[in-house]
């Protein structure tokens, strides 16, 4: 099937993973295991939340059950044979890949329909068939079920990865049919080394690009090259020049009006809440930001508390109208907002 999205990202790849994270040795020795044992099932939701690299994973876990090269213990694909190759290309014929057309779109029935058909065919290679759908709660109602008659009738050899970042959302039925392995935000040890020797000529440390995506590797890994992340430590010594008179709202509009404002909204919303934190009472090791400390116990000393609440639940309600796409004049809610924040000083 066509090209595939990376898991977090809206470009399009042009090869698919055959190698698994570090930080996925977990499930892949579970996996190996039930795959050395005989007890591998025959299909697999893969669940966690986003940017931790599932879909990856799953990728990784189909080119080990379909190369030719690999022996029954090995820990991943060889990534040199010509399955590996195919695979690697989109051009396995027993591989079949579902997803949306567009980001965020559904996937319809006729998907389904479509790889009804392909899987009912032979195994064309080694005799291992899979099929990866990600992500599955974008199936609509209709594509689920016929997926479920899929699976509650698998040939011998087909292998179905679901990869979900809301498997809630997934029928009940469908979610009872499948093995579920869970993916969870690893530990810093686990991701660093790995990080560090991607990231070392951005000027970013590793640490700090985890601590800001909260510990998710890939989103980690994307920040270090996105040139709005690159603008983030100044966005925040920008608000705080706002509630200090240093700046004009106007100044800001200009500098800011080509960022991503949801991205942006989020940003002050993550640090709105360390500074709630800290007039709550708590103690900064439970901050998240942890490289801005001092930074966040000056804001939280210029702002009363009442007041940075109130805020917090209008730039709450404007980032829910843009998450849901309402039709809003950008300009002129960040400004709105801007102006608001101008004025949340404490009066000396």
């Amino acid at each position: 099937m066509a090209k595939k999205k990376s898991e977090e990202d809206i470009e399009q790849r042009v090869a698919l993973p055959t190698a698994f994270y570090p930080w996925h040795k977990k499930q892949q020795h579970f996996l190996l295991e039930q795959k050395q044992k005989k007890r591998l099932a025959h299909a697999l939701l893969l669940t966690g939340s986003r940017h931790l690299g599932k879909f990856d994973f799953a990728c990784a876990f189909a080119a080990l059950l379909l190369c030719e090269q690999h022996s029954q213990d090995c820990e991943q694909a060889c990534g040199d044979c010509h399955a590996c190759c195919l695979l690697k290309n989109l051009t396995h014929p027993d591989f079949f890949l579902v997803e949306p057309e567009k980001e965020n779109a559904a996937i319809g029935i006729d998907a389904i329909r479509k790889l009804g058909e392909s899987i009912t065919k032979t195994a064309q290679r080694n005799g291992k068939r899979v099929v990866i759908i990600a992500p599955a709660e974008n199936m609509t109602d209709e594509a689920a079920n016929a997926l479920l008659k899929r699976l509650e009738e698998p040939g011998a050899d087909l292998h179905f990865l679901l990869v979900s970042h809301a498997s809630d959302a997934l029928l009940a039925t469908i979610r009872s049919r499948c093995q579920k392995l869970l993916f969870s935000v690893p530990l810093n040890q686990d991701v660093l080394p790995w990080l560090e020797l991607r990231v070392a000529d951005t000027g970013v440390a590793a640490s700090v690009l985890l601590e800001d995506a909260s510990g998710a590797p890939l989103l980690a890994f994307a920040n270090a090259n996105d040139p709005l992340y690159q603008e983030k430590q100044n966005i925040l010594l920008s608000l705080m020049a706002l509630l200090k008179g240093e700046v004009f709202v106007s100044l800001l509009l200009r500098q800011w009006g080509s960022y991503n404002l949801i991205t942006l909204l989020n940003w002050w919303s993550a640090w709105l809440l360390d500074i709630s934190k800290l007039h709550a009472g708590a103690e900064h090791r439970f901050l998240k930001h942890q490289s801005a400390c001092a930074l966040i116990e000056d804001f939280a000393g210029m702002l009363v508390a009442e007041d940075l609440l109130a805020f917090i639940d209008v730039l709450n309600e404007m980032n829910a109208k843009l998450q849901a796409a309402v039709p809003v004049n950008k300009e002129i809610l960040l400004e709105s907002l801007l102006i608001k924040w101008s004025l949340l000083a404490k009066k000396i």
